[in-house]
């Protein structure tokens, strides 16, 4: 094992889908309340040094099916050496 612990990463690119949502229309789900803090705090941390990730934040009312699909189709265009 090496001693330098400079971090390298292996993959060419790092992409994120981070969702949060505090509260649902079904009111048989129970509000979470800071899922949406939360999935902020998750999105600025893969964003910042040194893991660099290109992050999709997708927050509250905007987190709809439509939304989420198209986020995902949109990772398919990712190269081979990408997480």
């Amino acid at each position: 094992m090496a001693d330098d612990a400079t971090f390298k990463p292996f993959y060419a690119n790092s992409y994120a889908l981070v969702i949060g949502v505090n509260t649902y229309q079904d009111p048989s789900f129970v509000p979470l309340g800071e899922a949406e803090d939360d999935a902020q705090r998750v999105a600025e941390l893969l964003e910042a040094q040194p893991y660099n990730f290109k992050v999709r934040l997708i927050l509250g009312e905007e987190a709809i099916q439509q939304n989420i699909l198209q986020a995902m189709y949109d990772l398919r265009s990712t190269g081979p050496d990408d997480r």
